[in-house]
C-alpha cells in the first residue's frame, strides 16, 4: 500500500487576520470565535481541536481553487498563533480519528475520480489503497457531518521527492532541474524561471526580494505583491508562497538565478 501525508494549511496565510477589528473582519466574512466545548472546534492549520477558552476565527475558505466542475469553498476554523501541523507520514491526527471523515480522489485535472465516508480509524488505510491508483493526485478530507474542509492529503513519494533538500550534495545544474516550486493555487509544480518570467521576466515591474523578512504575508502570485487579507485578484484563492517557503533561503541558486550586483538582496535572471 502507498504512504501519504496530511498537510494543514499555511499559518502565515491566517496570523495577520487576528490583527484587524470586528469592522474589518465582518467585511471578510469573518467572525470570531470562542471554544466552549471540548472536540467541537477543529483547527485547519494545526489540525488540532481547541482547548475550551482559546481563540479562535470562523471564515470562508477556497479549499477548492481549481478550474474545475469541483471549485469549491466552505467555513474553517484556525487557533489564534496555530502552527501549521508537521505529520509524520501516514500519521493521522487524533482530531480526526473521533470523526466521521469524508474522502474525496483528484485526479490531476482536479476531477474527483473517488470517495468513501467512514470513521477516522479508517482514513489511513483508506488513503494507503487509494493512493495505490496513479490515477490519484490528491485527496481532500471533510468533516462529513458538516460538510467542512479539514485537509488534503498528498502521497508521500510524491511530497518528498518535489521537496528541496538543501543537504543534498548535488550540482546546481541537477538542483535546477530537479527543484520547482508549489502553485499554492493549483498544487502543481512551476518551473522556477517560469515563476519570475510570471511575473514580469528580466525586467520585472518590481524587484523580486530573494529573502523577505516575512514572506506569508503577501502573495507573490504577480507583480502587485498583495497583502494576504486584500488580494487584488479578487478571484477568492489563496496566496501563491514565495520560493522562501518552499524551497529553502538559496532556492534562487537551484533556479539559476543571480543576485542584482547594485542591490544583492534582489533577483536578477542569469542571461
Amino acid at each position: 500500500m502507498t504512504s501519504f501525508i496530511l498537510r494543514g494549511l499555511n499559518a502565515g496565510d491566517f496570523a495577520p487576520l487576528f490583527d484587524l477589528d470586528d469592522a474589518a473582519l465582518a467585511a471578510r466574512q469573518i467572525k470570531r470565535v470562542v471554544a466552549h466545548e471540548a472536540k467541537a472546534f477543529p483547527c485547519r492549520v494545526s489540525l488540532v481541536d481547541a482547548a475550551v477558552g482559546e481563540a479562535l476565527l470562523l471564515l470562508p475558505y477556497q479549499h477548492q481553487p481549481a478550474d474545475s466542475p469541483y471549485r469549491a469553498s466552505g467555513p474553517i476554523f484556525v487557533r489564534r498563533d496555530a502552527v501549521t501541523a508537521d505529520l509524520a507520514v501516514d500519521e493521522v491526527p487524533a482530531a480526526m480519528l473521533h470523526r466521521l471523515i469524508s474522502l474525496r480522489a483528484y485526479d490531476a485535472a482536479h476531477q474527483i475520480i473517488t470517495a468513501e465516508v467512514c470513521d477516522g480509524t479508517a482514513v489511513a488505510v483508506w488513503l494507503q489503497r487509494t493512493f495505490d491508483d496513479e490515477a490519484v493526485a490528491y485527496v481532500h478530507l471533510h468533516h462529513a457531518r458538516y460538510g467542512c474542509y479539514s485537509c488534503r492529503a498528498e502521497r508521500a513519494g510524491a511530497a518528498a521527492s518535489s521537496a528541496f533538500n538543501a543537504g543534498n550534495p548535488q550540482s546546481a545544474e541537477r538542483r535546477a532541474a530537479e527543484c520547482a516550486a508549489v502553485d499554492f493555487h493549483q498544487g502543481g509544480p512551476l518551473d522556477g524561471r517560469a515563476l519570475l518570467a510570471s511575473i514580469g521576466g528580466t525586467e520585472m515591474a518590481k524587484p523580486f526580494p530573494l529573502k523577505p523578512k516575512h514572506p506569508e504575508r503577501i502573495c507573490w502570485g504577480c507583480d502587485r505583491y498583495c497583502a494576504t487579507d486584500a488580494l487584488a485578484c479578487g478571484n477568492g484563492s489563496g496566496r501563491t508562497q514565495h520560493p522562501i517557503e518552499t524551497q529553502g533561503e538559496d532556492w534562487y541558486v537551484a533556479w539559476g538565478i543571480e543576485p542584482e550586483p547594485d542591490r544583492p538582496s534582489h533577483a536578477r535572471l542569469k542571461s
